[in-house]
């Protein structure tokens, strides 16, 4: 059959269908009633429900949302119209050429967008039906937009059943859009007029409702995904733990504000590192990474990039894979004062390690101070343990059951924190610590004390009394005070107060640095080895040959310098046995340099030596005789020299 043919007789079945549409719908207007096979017909139903509220015959254009109230309209849709754009331009390169217009709908029926045919959609603006149109039954009557929101699915009205006769001129389709729960939220309608009727594009626009759908399902759980995301870094950054988080391979997948400040580098140098490379853990932390173990609140010291951290973490493996690793912050907070914490055990004269000379006197001296409430200065290099000779002397004082505050002189809130633990209790703005009824008061680094915290410190060292409260008595008050530079200098530059250093130094202790005290050395290894073993839970050791190494080092840092030192080989040994070959290499630096130093002295002999023959052989003008006899050596020994150094 041609294709003429074939025209012809779309042609006449179209012509025929009409004039029954149209038969059906003059006898509806005239009776108020169809034949009982078509009347559950949901059509005709809303045939019945128009009858009651409008006149067929007459238009009237429905209302129209405009301005403010169309702007939110559009701004609340936007994800539909836009979704909804991509779905039917893609559509429509696989779409003959026919004049089509096509309508998206909010939940309410309100026109929010048209594509397709501008001819088309001039004539249905021509009626009113333009963008911010309402296509509800009420408005214009039946249409297959409002049919298939009232009835959840796929509706077609063709030509005259449209309950309007205005509208008998368009065949329209229109399909729900469904979210995620299954509920009907939008719709989608295919417009042409009814010579381009095609029984297809019913099929055709559910296509499109579905497609729609399940893009607007996507973009809601993506976007609901990036919210649970944005909530949940928002939580992690919020949290005082220090967090790493890593997948099965390793790769670091996220680190929060605390670790990257405890780390003090760029998150970006940090995510998608292998956690294998970027940290060395102890034994204890790799057997439970390789086990797949948790680990919960055990004190370590790991290195990170050469760096070494010591902190309170917890492991916790995950069911895809991946692990979670948190750093627990201390419980002081370094901008108020803190009280020392621990055993007394651990902070008596009897932890100190004093088998060196120097050491067993400094601990003598501080015996009697401990007995007294004077006043004491601790005075010697960073890292010598000032501290934890300040805590014994406390610990065995008449105020060992009051409260060992420590504050720190470089600290610029230093004077807020001094006045503060000198407030009354009812006072509103007190701090829980208080020394107003005794205790020790542990001042570090006061060479960098600022000068109104020195005259207020002088007042409570000369008067016992704070002046700011009326009778604040304080006879029960110590103040030990440390410094690692000379206290002298900063008093002959005007930038320390000599009253104040002479009522702070009643009782002057000189603490031995490290490379003066060699014989405790062996002890303090030893000691740190046992304190790194509690905390992994093994038992570190270390060979001969490395603690001969260690015994020759100088340690200019002290026992700061020997802590890290030893973290640091701890991360490199093998079966926690310390060797030669995982010691720092700033420990055979010591040996290096004296051999350097020894070299450099020869070599500047040498210098001398040439200088004061060649000085000799110009005075002399090169007369062997007198020159022998100024340098007392033989003619011999002045023949080698010359020869020696190229003298002539």
């Amino acid at each position: 059959m041609s294709s003429k043919s074939m025209s012809a007789q779309h042609s006449d079945s179209l012509n025929t269908l009409l004039e029954e549409k149209l038969s059906r719908w003059e006898f509806f207007q005239k009776h108020r009633w169809v034949a009982p096979e078509h009347a559950l017909s949901p059509v005709i139903q809303s045939w019945e429900r128009c009858c009651r509220r409008s006149n067929a015959y007459q238009w009237n254009k429905p209302a129209i949302a405009s301005g403010a109230t169309l702007e939110s309209l559009l701004k609340r849709s936007k994800d539909l119209t836009t979704l909804s754009a991509a779905v039917l331009e893609d559509s429509e390169q696989y779409q003959p050429q026919r004049r089509l217009a096509i309508v998206v709908s909010d939940i309410s029926a309100c026109c929010l967008k048209f594509w397709g045919d501008q001819s088309l959609i001039q004539n249905l603006q021509a009626l009113g039906l333009a963008r911010g149109s309402y296509w509800n039954e009420d408005q214009i009557g039946t249409n297959a937009l409002a049919l298939a929101l009232h009835n959840n699915e796929a509706t077609s009205v063709f030509a005259s059943e449209h309950f309007q006769q205005a509208l008998h001129l368009f065949s329209c389709h229109a399909a729900p859009i469904f979210d995620d729960q299954g509920k009907p939220y939008a719709a989608v309608m295919i417009v042409s007029d009814i010579s381009n009727h095609h029984g297809g594009d019913l099929a055709l626009v559910a296509s499109y409702a579905k497609e729609i759908g399940n893009l607007i399902s996507l973009e809601n759980s993506v976007s609901e995904r990036n919210t649970l995301i944005c909530q949940r870094d928002a939580v992690l950054e919020s949290i005082d733990d220090g967090l790493i988080a890593w997948d099965e391979n390793q790769r670091i997948s996220f680190i929060n504000r605390q670790a990257q400040n405890l780390f003090n580098r760029q998150r970006d140098r940090i995510i998608g590192c292998k956690a294998s490379e970027l940290f060395r853990f102890p034994p204890l932390i790799m057997h439970a990474l390789q086990e797949r173990s948790s680990l919960s609140h055990v004190d370590i010291t790991f290195e990170c990039d050469n760096d070494f951290v010591s902190s309170k973490v917890t492991v916790r493996p995950l069911n895809d894979g991946s692990w979670l690793f948190f750093m627990h912050p201390e419980q002081v907070d370094h901008k108020s004062p803190s009280i020392a914490e621990g055993s007394r055990v651990e902070r008596s004269f009897s932890s100190l390690i004093a088998q060196s000379k120097n050491m067993q006197q400094l601990v003598e001296l501080a015996r009697k101070a401990a007995l007294s409430l004077q006043h004491v200065l601790l005075v010697g290099e960073e890292g010598v343990g000032k501290n934890q000779i300040a805590q014994a002397i406390h610990y065995a004082s008449p105020n060992r059951d009051a409260p060992f505050v420590i504050l720190d002189g470089k600290d610029s809130h230093v004077l807020a924190q001094l006045q503060g633990l000198l407030e009354r209790p009812n006072d509103a703005e007190s701090t829980s610590i208080n020394l107003r009824g005794g205790g020790t008061l542990y001042l570090e680094q006061i060479e960098f004390l600022p000068s109104d915290a020195q005259s207020l410190l002088l007042q409570i060292c000369k008067s016992s009394v704070y002046s700011a409260n009326t009778d604040l008595a304080l006879p029960n008050l110590r103040i030990i005070c440390s410094s690692c530079s000379d206290i002298q200098q900063a008093i002959s530059a005007g930038e320390f107060r000599r009253q104040l250093y002479f009522e702070l130094s009643s009782i002057e202790l000189h603490v031995p640095s490290l490379r003066h005290r060699p014989e405790d050395l062996s002890a303090l290894i030893n000691h740190q080895l046992r304190r790194l073993s509690d905390n992994t839970q093994s038992t570190i050791s270390i060979s001969s040959d490395a603690l001969e190494i260690l015994q020759r080092y100088q340690w200019p840092g002290n026992i700061a310098e020997l802590k890290h030192h030893l973290r640091s080989a701890l991360q490199s040994c093998v079966q926690e046995k310390i060797t030669v070959n995982d010691l720092p290499q700033q420990c055979f630096a010591s040996s290096i340099q004296q051999h350097d130093q020894q070299w450099q002295f020869v070599q500047n002999l040498e210098t001398v030596e040439r200088q004061t023959i060649q000085h000799a052989w110009d005075v002399f003008d090169g007369q062997i005789k007198p020159i022998t006899q100024a340098l007392g050596v033989s003619r011999t020994t002045l023949w080698r020299k010359l020869k020696q150094y190229g003298i002539r």
